[in-house]
């Protein structure tokens, strides 16, 4: 016990308290950017939520001596209003109205922290309401500290039970403020053992007695969504102890994790913004999503908590920063409709002809658009009387075939054995995303087999995108390059888009369901054979159609 109370003493907290704090808000960024993937560091961040725990005990410890600091409560207020409004303004004014829509009395309603405490009130966030209550609280509870500990200590136990007690009645935001009181309370009270005097063995014995909480609490409970959080809370010591020996006796770190804790509430805010993005699936989650908004949040937020310490030297990059994030976000938000997968429709009436006759129809982009309106094959091949007709529009990503296949619903009307489906190629061009591309894609077979009609689709062979689209304006480059990032794709890569398609089919079954010709069938060398495609090295000629369509009837008469 003798090492161990040499190893931390009381007095680390404070002089490791911006560390603590650069810690806490790493935690919780790497949980919502999804880093919990990402092996090893997948199994740290899943418990990042228990970096608020940290936070709010440090906060505990710090304002119980910055209440001795401040010759007022006045005086103290001022200073807690102005360190966390004027960041929560300035960040909120690109959520409310980038976000949220907000009119402008709606900003003040919900920047003013009053919409939390109301029913169905307008609210940005739990977390800076609940911290803004527990300052106000902090004189009562360190007048209460002052006479003695153990009357925080039941108030502690008092809060906890009634946390259990109450878990199922209080929505979640206010239970997020409910269940972290008493890591703030804790704090307070190792403020009050190290003014005092005391050493580390209340807090070793508070710890110990919670480590045995923890270890009945979680297996039972990690799957329940409020409980897993609450147990957790009692590792919160260890999580301290844990930290501060990192920073104590592997200091690498600290000028960083100082600069973090310094701009904790700024980088909280900031990556408020990213977390929205990822949450409401305007992003998809990436690993260069993750590490990008992690970056931006950490540089911008220091740029900001800089400018608010009135450096001028930091007024114009914090802006051009937060305008850059406003911009980014704008664009996301913009896009965003034109990236969500075409909603699913209802079949539609056919009629079918009792004949002999082989009807094969053909939808898609500019692949069939420039189709001949016939197969270019011999009749006698399928040895069957057969019809052949397409329609297809060039620049159709694949959401809009589905919707062509409503729009122009002629040919599947009149009763169709087969279907011929090609689409992928403007998907890749636009980077809307291969979600997007394999959820339309599912949505046009299902939409054929419930139509009693054998879908065929064809695999994207490669073409030169980047030759034809990598010449555009920087401007649209870096849109294209943008809406790649959103999306988590790559730059006109059509095999991220053929592997992912062809994947999502063996996953879902779809494959043994539909006629799948791939590339190597007919075409294995892509746009470098140049005898089956056009100038552009995008589009087939008639050798390369009578190649596809030979491979398309070899299949068909392979089931007949």
């Amino acid at each position: 016990m003798l090492e161990l109370r040499n190893l931390i003493q009381l007095a680390d907290i404070s002089t490791y308290r911006s560390e603590l704090m650069g810690w806490s808000i790493f935690w919780i960024m790497i949980l919502h950017f999804g880093f919990y993937s990402i092996v090893p560091l997948g199994f740290v961040a899943q418990y990042g939520y228990a970096g608020v725990e940290i936070f709010m005990f440090v906060s505990g410890f710090g304002l119980y001596f910055s209440l001795d600091k401040n010759p007022s409560l006045l005086i103290f207020y001022r200073r807690r209003l102005l360190r966390i409004f004027p960041t929560y303004y300035i960040i909120g004014l690109l959520t409310s109205f980038l976000i949220f829509h907000d009119t402008v009395f709606q900003y003040l309603f919900r920047y003013t922290t009053i919409g939390f405490w109301l029913k169905d009130g307008l609210f940005a966030d739990w977390f800076v309401p609940s911290i803004l209550l527990l300052y106000l609280l902090a004189p009562f509870f360190k007048v209460m500290g002052a006479k003695g500990q153990g009357v925080l200590s039941m108030i502690l136990l008092v809060v906890s039970y009634l946390l259990v007690e109450s878990s199922d009645v209080i929505d979640t935001d206010h239970y997020f403020l409910l269940y972290r009181v008493p890591a703030f309370l804790f704090g307070m009270i190792c403020a009050h053992w190290l003014q005092q005097g005391r050493n580390m063995t209340w807090y070793y014995m508070t710890m110990l007695a919670c480590i045995p909480l923890f270890v009945c609490l979680y297996p039972q409970f990690h799957q329940v969504y409020r409980y897993k959080y609450f147990s957790v809370m009692f590792m919160m010591p260890v999580f301290v102890c844990f930290f501060i020996l990192v920073s104590k006796y592997i200091k690498i770190l600290n000028p960083l994790m100082r600069r973090m804790g310094e701009a904790s509430l700024e980088i909280y805010l900031t990556q408020g913004l990213f977390f929205y993005l990822i949450i409401h699936q305007i992003v998809v989650r990436s690993d260069v999503a993750s590490f990008s908004f992690l970056i931006v949040s950490i540089l911008s937020a220091c740029l900001l908590h800089n400018a608010l310490q009135r450096k001028p030297l930091y007024y114009f990059p914090s802006l051009i920063a937060y305008v850059f994030i406003g911009v980014c976000m704008w664009y996301a938000f913009k896009w965003q409709p034109l990236l969500a997968p075409s909603p699913t429709k209802k079949p539609f009436d056919l009629s079918y002809c009792n004949d002999d006759t082989l009807r094969i129809a053909m939808y898609g982009d500019s692949w069939v658009g420039m189709h001949p309106n016939q197969l270019l094959v011999d009749t006698e091949e399928l040895s069957r009387p057969f019809t052949f007709h397409t329609c297809g529009i060039g620049g159709l990503k694949s959401g809009e075939v589905y919707e062509l296949m409503f729009s122009r619903p002629q040919l599947l009307q009149k009763g169709q054995d087969y279907c011929v489906v090609i689409a992928g190629i403007n998907d890749a061009s636009a980077n809307v995303g291969v979600g997007y591309y394999c959820n339309n894609y599912q949505h046009i077979i299902e939409h054929l087999i419930s139509c009693h009609i054998r879908p065929i689709v064809v695999e994207i062979p490669d073409v030169n995108l980047k030759y034809v689209y990598g010449k555009k304006p920087i401007k649209d480059l870096l849109c294209d390059s943008y809406r790649a990032f959103l999306t988590a794709s790559s730059l006109y890569d059509v095999e991220d888009y053929r592997r992912s398609l062809h994947t999502y089919l063996e996953q879902t079954g779809l494959i043994n369901h539909v006629i799948y010709i791939g590339k190597e069938l007919w075409n294995p060398n892509g746009y470098r054979d140049k005898s089956l495609y056009l100038d552009d090295n995008i589009h087939l000629n008639n050798a390369g159609y009578r190649k596809l369509d030979s491979c398309i009837v070899e299949k068909i008469k392979q089931e007949l």
